[in-house]
């Protein structure tokens, strides 16, 4: 598998290696399941960091997930993924570093991507932030799943929250989709009443 190495990202940071969550003990494990991953062809995981000469240099500021990369049932497809540091949000980071990951996964193997037609991803309904994230990066919903995720893993008969679902296509011009998302939800409605 291709490794993209570290590219820098305007605005103070670059996209590397992994992201190290959590106490040594996690992060070690976290590493390991990450390698195994990458060396089995399944996954791509890059952190994004603070570049040298920022305010935030050498920081993890969060990490971009490809996953699937290895599914047999949809050979042309990669599901991205990603978190942000909380000291982090509201700064456009995730967006950064999908404007440098997005390309890569759609370009041609010949030249050195990885040759999928379709990326896709899936959040929380109520993680808002998740989905303005997507829709800037010119992903479109295209369905949500209701009563998916058990709100507490711990009580998975409890109540259920629902997943929403998006694609983007290769090809498909990433900015005007971004647009026509913020245009219509800023286009003007009427309620009324009976």
């Amino acid at each position: 598998m291709h490794d993209p190495g570290t590219a820098p990202l305007e605005g103070g940071a670059q996209v590397t290696g992994t992201p190290v969550p959590g106490d040594e003990d996690d992060a070690r494990a976290y590493v390991a399941r990450l390698w195994e991953r990458r060396v089995q062809g399944t996954d791509l995981t890059w952190a994004v960091v603070g570049a040298e000469g920022t305010d935030v240099a050498g920081e993890l500021l969060g990490a971009v997930n490809l996953l699937g990369l290895a599914d047999r049932h949809f050979p042309d497809t990669a599901e991205v993924g990603y978190w942000v540091n909380p000291a982090h949000r509201g700064q456009g980071v995730v967006g950064r570093a999908l404007d440098l990951v997005l390309p890569f996964v759609v370009k041609p193997v010949a030249q050195g991507g990885l040759g999928r037609h379709r990326v896709v991803a899936t959040t929380h309904e109520h993680n808002v932030a998740s989905q303005h994230v997507l829709r800037r990066a010119g992903f479109t919903q295209w369905g949500t799943e209701p009563a998916a995720h058990p709100v507490d893993a711990a009580d998975p008969a409890g109540e259920r929250y629902a997943i929403t679902h998006w694609h983007w296509l290769a090809g498909t011009d990433r900015a005007r989709a971004a647009r026509a998302a913020r245009e219509q939800a800023l286009a003007p409605c009427t309620l009324e009443c009976t």
